[in-house]
């Protein structure tokens, strides 16, 4: 991917917030790899941005796990013009079918920066896309999301999957104990690793 000098960006943003713009989304192809090829960072640009004045919010539009650095969650934990909401892609709450898709990341890694987000930001929204599906033939813990949503999540969409006619499903869960009732049910279907967040 190519990234556009942070000169120019910071040109762009400063004529959209003039315009009266007060949420600017930072988008593109692999934006947390912002930078890779020219020397600079993702971070790096927030800081700039974050230097003009002005009544505004910056969003991150989506960003991979391996590239949620800690340096990124701790400038968005201190910052209340970054908006506490991050989109972060799952595909798969399996490891060996994450390998199979190229993916840069674990189940496990995922699994942990989300309870890091929660531990470290009041609040923090969080969207996720999961695949569903597609290879149960070759790995059927894919199941494991259900556990990850149940374990990471208030609340959580489950859509329908007209290839396994599976009906949708809506989790919600308000406190430990019905974490603790949703886990052993979901531990008693074959194919789900179960994880206790503690």
């Amino acid at each position: 991917s190519r990234s556009t000098d942070p000169e120019k960006v910071i040109k762009e943003f400063k004529k959209l917030i003039k315009n009266g713009y007060k949420e600017i989304i930072l988008t593109g192809v692999n934006v947390g790899d912002y930078g890779k090829h020219i020397g600079k960072s993702l971070y790096g640009l927030l800081l700039k941005m974050l230097e003009v004045e002005g009544n505004y919010r910056i969003r991150i539009s989506s960003i991979e796990p391996n590239l949620l650095t800690d340096e990124i969650i701790e400038l968005t934990k201190n910052n209340n013009k970054l908006v506490n909401h991050f989109h972060i892609p799952l595909q798969s709450g399996s490891t060996k079918m994450l390998g199979l898709m190229q993916r840069r990341y674990k189940a496990e890694y995922y699994r942990e920066l989300i309870y890091k987000l929660n531990n470290e930001i009041p609040n923090v929204g969080i969207g996720v896309d999961v695949i569903d599906g597609s290879f149960h033939a070759v790995d059927s813990s894919d199941m494991a999301f259900r556990t990850c949503a149940a374990i990471c999540f208030k609340q959580a969409y489950l859509k329908a999957n007209p290839v396994i006619k599976e009906p949708e499903m809506k989790i919600e869960i308000n406190n430990i104990e019905q974490m603790n009732k949703l886990l052993v049910k979901l531990s008693q279907v074959d194919g789900v690793f179960s994880a206790v967040r503690t």
